[in-house]
């Protein structure tokens, strides 16, 4: 006797489900090898919280899990389609000791969003042996337009660093580098966290006179100028103490708009060029506004 078995519209379902199920177990399993954490609610994976990568972004980062053991070389995800990086296990300072960074566009034009190099890194790390060593900076993250927070990275060794390092970095808010020796740009950063100008500062192994090139707001924020939002961080007093904690290590800022302001009854120019003993200025109007000359 014949006997016939049927689902119900649900039940076809479900069976559907499971077998999409089975299908993806191996390359769920493959995934987890690099830490990405899948989310079955959102059908998404979780890695170096990045909790929104789907599993095409998740394969491509694992397409390039190796390249934490090549950072020593040019250009090594240069162009890729990566949102981060599988980090190592191990502290990272010890592991790459004698393979850092050599940071010739290393991440450049890259959608990378995180930049997290070892498992056990913190943000506020000030521990060596869980920073990325580098020993040059030129172009390193230049167009990574998406790229918001890069973890302690050992600048000690390096003596130059590119003015396009971080050029084209508009989201940038959190960036950490330790044992900054070098004048820098990060003009075009303008989303950049007083927590991180606070970490440079503090941790800054100039043996002379170096020089950080910001944007006019932060720039503002430095000189009590203006109110620095929530989202930079930071009060104005702070920031006030910020400055003065720079110049006692020889560290002074700049901008590259033309600012003009009296402080303690004295003129202070943020940057001019002189010619014939003349000020020349391309401003198109000036703002008096606040006692502030400020030039456009």
């Amino acid at each position: 006797m014949k006997k016939n078995i049927t689902f119900s519209n649900s039940g076809i379902s479900q069976i559907k489900r499971e077998l999409e199920k089975a299908e993806k177990a191996p390359i769920r399993h493959l995934l987890a090898t690099i830490g990405a954490i899948y989310n079955e609610d959102t059908d998404s994976y979780c890695l170096n919280s990045i909790d929104d990568i789907k599993e095409e972004d998740a394969l491509e980062i694992f397409c390039h899990k190796e390249a934490i053991n090549n950072l020593d070389l040019p250009q090594t995800l240069q162009n890729c389609n990566i949102r981060t990086i599988v980090p190592c296990h191990t502290p990272v300072g010890t592991r790459l000791k004698n393979r850092p960074l050599q940071g010739e566009y290393t991440f450049a034009y890259t959608p990378a969003e995180i930049l997290k190099f070892g498992t056990t890194q913190e943000i506020d790390s000030t521990n060596e042996d869980n920073m990325l060593p580098a020993t040059g900076l030129t172009g390193t993250f230049c167009n990574c337009t998406k790229l918001h927070t890069v973890f302690p990275i050992n600048v000690t060794d390096i003596t130059t660093i590119g003015s396009d390092t971080f050029s084209g970095c508009e989201n940038m808010s959190e960036l950490r580098l330790y044992g900054l020796g070098a004048t820098i740009k990060i003009q075009e950063c303008s989303q950049i966290s007083y927590a991180s100008l606070l970490y440079i500062v503090t941790n800054a192994a100039n043996s002379k006179e170096i020089n950080i090139t910001v944007s006019s707001s932060h720039y503002r924020y430095l000189h009590k100028l203006s109110t620095p939002p929530e989202s930079i961080g930071g009060s104005s007093d702070e920031w006030a103490k910020l400055r003065t904690r720079a110049l006692r290590k020889n560290i002074t800022f700049a901008t590259l708009e033309f600012i003009v302001f009296v402080e303690e009854n004295v003129l202070n120019i943020s940057t001019a060029t002189v010619s014939l003993n003349s000020v020349l200025v391309s401003s198109k109007y000036i703002d008096t506004s606040n006692n502030t000359l400020v030039f456009l």
